[in-house]
């Protein structure tokens, strides 16, 4: 995850994560994803079962709607507003905490103005190219470790692997295994080069 993300592009949604974390009035763990969403005027979030319940339609039929199990975004260019539907529905997903990283993901869509971007109203697959599809993905994934995972935060715990961050920062374990991996090459790299500057450094995700 996120190895396919350029150098340049990384910095970007990095300070795009820190950006939407500042919104915050305390930053603690697991990160209030939903509390951050909620914090941008022009983006609305929508669970399923509200969803459901407004229009009246079936969990099958709100599937059919969003074109997804996990979560999706609706941009409306006139007035640049954002809907972001996220399934509450599915008791996997929420006991997984799939649904926050599914929530940080469309919001990493939002901020990096791949909607814009790209001039869709929905980031449909069969809408895009392969390449162009799988680049926004990279992206918007790398955003969402970003935000729910922030080093920063965790370097003040105590990590000795996956589990620890799943617990903490309330993602799943495939989320979690991949933020360790970058978690103790980032935790690494900043000790042996900038051992006078750690606690400084800290604020870099």
């Amino acid at each position: 995850m996120n190895n396919d993300v350029p150098k340049e592009r990384r910095i970007v949604i990095k300070q795009a994560a820190l950006e939407a974390l500042r919104r915050l009035p305390e930053i603690s763990l697991p990160i209030k994803i939903k509390k951050i969403v909620k914090s941008y005027d022009n983006c609305r979030l929508i669970p399923y079962s509200r969803l459901m319940k407004d229009r009246g339609l079936s969990y099958t039929e709100v599937l059919a709607f969003t074109g997804t199990e996990h979560a999706c975004t609706d941009y409306y260019a006139a007035s640049g507003r954002y809907v972001i539907y996220y399934n509450d529905c599915d008791k996997l997903i929420i006991s997984s905490n799939r649904y926050r990283w599914s929530i940080a993901h469309e919001l990493g869509h939002v901020l990096l103005k791949h909607h814009v971007n790209s001039h869709k109203a929905r980031l449909f697959r069969n809408q895009l190219s392969n390449a162009e599809y799988y680049d926004l993905e990279e992206e918007a994934d790398a955003f969402a470790s970003y935000i729910l995972c922030p080093h920063a935060i965790m370097c003040f715990f105590t990590i000795k692997g996956e589990g620890d961050i799943s617990a903490l920062c309330k993602v799943s374990g495939a989320a979690s295994w991949n933020r360790y991996k970058d978690f103790k090459k980032w935790r690494k790299s900043v000790k042996q080069h900038f051992p006078s500057r750690y606690d400084e450094l800290v604020c870099w995700l």
